[in-house]
């Protein structure tokens, strides 16, 4: 919950900064506009993208009225931008385009080869525009430039943080899916956690390294590090639970330390420092010569105390302080005739 919290607040003043900076840009009187090369460039990027890269043929478009009529309007668009008293379009206009090319994607039947090619389409002019200053498409008075670029920046984030971004592969579709539900607060907690982290055993989804990379690539260094620290207390939380009411046993700290932090590497390695794994371990081996108090005695409440003491540790900083709390506990239920 807190995780979600932190980054559904960042993603909304990530968007506000850019929508901000975007109609500062809308208002100035010297309006930003794309060249001639930056239209006939993208334009037939576009079209390459569904007649080269996709193959999709005279025939097959027969079929798809919404793809043909996009690519015969980037086809008038070229003829256009070739002419040589064409002086650009403006920013407006270029938004204008995004925006009909949303509504064209939406209007085809879901996940169709139209659709597909539709998005195709709708990705190439997005990433012109995202990119068009860098590439020398995008002109206009220097400072209102400068304001578009930031605002792009930040929109660029927002949607890279939200997961609305395109993924280039099944991969990164899937991450850009747990984004959605880290940003969103219409997911619960409970299924956020279960996405992540397997809904009864600990068995994480092998995107979260790529999810973790995302999220380092947008979020300020301290903001990352706390995101950090909270997954890794999710991970030793779930790593060390039981099921039902046991909480945190020595049980399970034993069992399940090769199961999580060895034989789940790829996930650990991406949050886990290699002494914060040595201190883990060697907390393990600790409670391991104690084993046989919770096997004959199972004192209640043992797991529930140590549960709020791990939480508490945030990332588990001084184990051996811990370690020796947890058995002055177990000290404190035992007869006075196996103290010893």
């Amino acid at each position: 919950e807190e995780i979600q919290s932190i980054l559904s607040a960042e993603a909304s003043s990530i968007k506000k900064k850019a929508g901000e900076l975007y109609e500062s840009v809308s208002k100035s009187s010297e309006q930003p506009i794309m060249n001639a090369e930056g239209v006939l460039t993208s334009s037939r990027e576009a079209i390459s993208k569904i007649l080269i890269e996709m193959g999709v043929t005279a025939r097959e478009l027969a079929r798809m009225p919404i793809l043909k009529s996009e690519l015969d309007f980037l086809a008038n668009r070229i003829k256009t931008a070739s002419k040589k008293n064409f002086k650009g379009l403006p920013l407006s206009e270029l938004h204008g385009y995004q925006k009909s090319l949303n509504r064209a994607f939406r209007s085809a039947d879901p996940g169709s080869p139209e659709q597909l090619a539709l998005g195709k389409i709708k990705e190439s002019i997005d990433n012109s525009v995202f990119d068009g200053i860098e590439r020398g498409f995008i002109e206009g008075d220097e400072l209102v430039i400068e304001s578009l670029k930031d605002a792009t920046d930040l929109y660029r984030q927002y949607i890279g943080l939200t997961g609305k971004s395109t993924g280039k592969d099944a991969q990164e579709k899937a991450a850009n899916k747990i984004l959605g539900m880290l940003t969103n607060r219409n997911y619960t907690p409970r299924q956020v956690a279960n996405s992540l982290f397997g809904h009864n055993k600990f068995a994480p989804n092998q995107l979260v390294p790529l999810v973790i990379d995302k999220l380092k690539n947008i979020l300020p260094e301290e903001q990352f590090a706390e995101i950090s620290g909270l997954l890794k207390d999710s991970i030793i939380e779930k790593a060390f639970s039981g099921s039902g009411k046991s909480g945190v046993t020595r049980t399970n700290i034993v069992n399940n330390f090769d199961e999580v932090f060895i034989k789940q590497r790829a996930v650990i390695n991406k949050l886990f420092s290699p002494d914060e794994i040595a201190k883990i371990k060697q907390f393990k081996e600790n409670v391991l010569p104690t084993l046989w108090a919770e096997i004959k005695l199972n004192p209640s409440g043992t797991g529930y105390l140590l549960l709020s003491a791990l939480t508490r540790s945030k990332i588990l900083q001084e184990l051996y302080q811990l370690l020796e709390r947890a058995l002055f506990l177990w000290l404190k239920v035992l007869p006075k005739d196996r103290k010893h």
